[in-house]
């Protein structure tokens, strides 16, 4: 039995995942740190099935485990503008705000952290809430304020070809916005 690269990707997205949980939670595990020991564990885990897995070298779950060395939780109701029947006025309202905390927020958890986005990157935004939206539209119409944030935060347009984007969704009971750069 062998396991290839995309399988311990997955396995490492999930730990992340967990990771940032607990992060986020106020646990008392640090990001990097929880990072240093992922790889640590990672390592052995192939040093020991060195004969069984033959596709992954220690480079590649080096590389894979950096993926996301900076990420953001913030408490951000976002929903989709386009089944809103109201004023345009009353829209920008609802929404307007939160393309200044996105960037401001970014900005103070990136200075503390003593972060440096470099282009090209990816940004995943996963939108956090009790009900998932459409992919069509609906779902990137719901992040296009968050968007337009941490594009301010970069200091480019959110049209640049430096940046990709990559929207997500994920039920959870308190609604949010989770952020990630990932290099």
């Amino acid at each position: 039995m062998s396991i290839d690269v995309e399988t311990i990707n997955a396995r490492v997205q999930q730990w992340l995942t967990d990771v940032l949980v607990q992060v986020h939670a106020g646990g008392e595990l640090e990001l990097q740190s929880a990072l240093a020991s992922m790889r640590r564990a990672w390592t052995r885990a192939i040093a020991a099935r060195t004969d069984r897995i033959k596709a992954v070298t220690e480079a590649q779950v080096l590389e894979v485990t950096t993926l996301v060395p900076f990420a953001l939780e913030l408490p951000i109701h976002t929903f989709s503008e386009a089944n809103l029947h109201v004023h345009h006025m009353e829209r920008h309202k609802l929404s307007g705000d939160q393309r200044p905390v996105v960037a401001m927020a970014m900005r103070s958890h990136a200075r503390r952290r003593g972060f440096r986005a470099q282009l090209p990157c990816m940004i995943r935004l996963t939108r956090l809430a009790p009900d998932l939206l459409d992919v069509g539209d609906n779902l990137e119409m719901s992040m296009k304020h968050v968007r337009d944030g941490v594009a301010d935060w970069l200091g480019v347009n959110d049209r640049t070809p430096s940046v990709r984007w990559e929207i997500r969704q994920e039920r959870q009971r308190k609604p949010g916005v989770r952020i990630e750069v990932v290099l």
